[in-house]
């Protein structure tokens, strides 16, 4: 075991944990916590060596006091007269996979005045590392002791005694990564007035009306062709908000003519980024299409930007296994009639649909229509990544909060 965050403590983690767990709850949306967090943004946003995080920039700019005040006037408006508390101490596991993910839900969650252990994976990028220098260089200031008092953050290889540990005196524990992830921690008991929330597997997607892309200038194509990349090639698309799937909405001739021109416009933009894929993503890409082509989902298997995007068009009907996804820039791509049509493609696993010329109501009767079918979120392209406090169909406030119900009259 290893503590991350914060770094200097004259204490065991067995005894950190412990005052952690016990401490008692911030008001809601307290001042501490929002200059806090704000402070955070302000260092990383004021940091020229951090421009090279583009999802750490995302992160900052999420964080702006002022987007917190509207979180807090959103919250507000919400809970009206209900009186709403905090949890307590809330254990988030963290995946591997995205590694800023955590801070979002620890942040609503500190939002919420709860206290907070986190766990993250042992795989540390140097995005990781340069965030949590700020995060501990912000919390050892005197007027953030609250916050260091009601926060740990650690790192250990899997040992199910330290994560029973971890377990034992929370209110609630988050869990964020695969399915077998989920799985493994879900084996493990917590108190039984503690709850849960769980992000397990989860698969995205996209859909072009085709001919709105037409109708569209150049000018609003390469924009969408930006939008685009910054949805799919951060996190190398394994982020579960990451579209994996282009659906292609119009009639056959239009569907044709939309392909070429935005397949385009996503080469000159790789060139301009200078996107780089490692030669094992490249080969696993190579081997998932092959895959899919000699278990007769694949119409046609197209290599483009010099090995770094494979396209594989999918064959009807549409059967597509999530895990069979490798990410690193392989887009499969489907054709349909209507948008209506493209719940034949969805599971219970579907959580973002980013879409692009499609009127509101058209959506809104889409999204009416699912049930059971998938699709958490439906985002315009280039807002995939954006992080909301609704997410995979939670609203995250709440759960991380709860409800005194005070029932008024005479018996």
């Amino acid at each position: 075991m290893k503590i991350l965050l914060p770094e200097s403590i004259d204490k065991t983690w067995n005894e950190y944990l412990l005052q952690t767990a016990l401490a008692e709850p911030l008001p809601i949306f307290s001042n501490v916590c929002v200059s806090f967090i704000s402070e955070v943004s302000q260092s990383i946003l004021a940091n020229q060596r951090f421009r090279k995080f583009p999802e750490l920039m995302a992160l900052a700019f999420w964080m702006r006091k002022t987007h917190l005040m509207e979180l807090k006037r959103e919250f507000e408006q919400e809970k009206g007269t209900r009186v709403l508390l905090p949890r307590g101490n809330v254990v988030h596991f963290a995946p591997s996979n995205v590694d800023t993910i955590f801070v979002y839900s620890w942040f609503l969650s500190m939002l919420m005045g709860n206290s907070n252990v986190v766990r993250i994976s042992q795989k540390q990028s140097e995005q990781l590392t340069v965030l949590l220098q700020v995060l501990n260089e912000l919390m050892s200031k005197s007027q953030y002791k609250e916050i260091q008092n009601r926060t740990m953050v650690v790192t250990y290889p899997h040992d199910e005694a330290v994560t029973v540990a971890l377990l034992s005196h929370c209110n609630m524990r988050v869990i964020w990564g695969g399915d077998e992830a989920v799985r493994s921690i879900r084996k493990i008991p917590m108190p039984s007035n503690a709850t849960e929330l769980v992000f397990g597997d989860k698969f995205s997607l996209a859909a072009i009306h085709a001919e709105s892309y037409l109708l569209a200038g150049s000018r609003e194509q390469t924009r969408l062709a930006e939008h685009f990349y910054n949805d799919a090639i951060w996190f190398d698309q394994m982020a579960c908000s990451s579209p994996r799937v282009v659906c292609w909405v119009g009639d056959g001739q239009q569907i044709k003519e939309a392909k070429e021109i935005f397949w385009s416009q996503f080469d000159r933009m790789i060139s301009k980024k200078q996107m780089e894929i490692a030669p094992a993503n490249i080969m696993n890409k190579w081997v998932t299409g092959l895959t899919l082509s000699a278990e007769g989902k694949v119409e046609r298997f197209y290599i483009q930007s010099q090995n770094q995007i494979h396209r594989v068009q999918l064959s009807e009907p549409y059967h597509l296994s999530r895990e069979e996804h490798c990410g690193g820039g392989l887009f499969l791509e489907a054709d349909f009639r209507d948008l209506a049509q493209l719940k034949t493609l969805l599971t219970p696993k579907d959580q973002t649909l980013s879409v692009y010329g499609f009127e509101h109501q058209e959506l809104h009767r889409f999204a009416s229509s699912l049930a059971g079918a998938g699709i958490d979120r439906i985002v315009p392209v280039g807002k995939a990544l954006q992080f909301n406090t609704v997410w995979d169909g939670y609203r995250l406030f709440n759960f991380f909060s709860r409800e005194v119900t005070i029932l008024e009259g005479l018996i």
